[in-house]
């Protein structure tokens, strides 16, 4: 089925990733930024997020400032930029957002698995990456 994420603070590192693994997110604007903090950090990121960035970010801009400035993004910014698909005041209407979201695409989706089949089919690289990663487990 479709994913839904609700950023109701900030969405940093790992937590950025995995809002950006969701189909769609919505993002609380009064309070939180996405934020990659791995080159502040001195982390390497793994190929496969490099290649997950490239394939749910395609603007090179978006990208270089996410993960070669560690720019921190607000809800509007990360809007404007095409990470975030809406955005909501407050915890409250963040998470009643996303909700009424979800019921809005789960009621468009009458088989999860061709979903499946069809984000293998939007991020053939990240799949292929994380595919080899995981081994013979998925």
């Amino acid at each position: 089925m479709p994913t839904v994420c609700a950023i109701t603070g900030h969405a940093v590192a790992a937590g950025c990733m995995l809002a950006l693994v969701h189909d769609y997110v919505v993002m609380r604007e009064d309070r939180g930024f996405v934020y990659m903090s791995e080159l502040d950090a001195g982390i390497k990121l793994v190929k496969y997020f490099t290649v997950f960035f490239n394939d749910k970010i395609p603007d090179n801009q978006t990208r270089r400032d996410l993960l070669l400035r560690s720019a921190r993004l607000t809800a509007h910014e990360a809007m404007d930029r095409g990470i975030v698909d809406r955005v909501a005041h407050g915890i409250e209407d963040t998470i009643e957002e996303a909700v009424g979201l979800a019921e809005e695409v789960a009621a468009t989706v009458s088989d999860g698995s061709k979903l499946a089949e069809k984000r293998k089919l939007m991020f053939p690289e990240t799949w292929r990456h994380v595919s080899a990663a995981a081994g013979s487990k998925l």
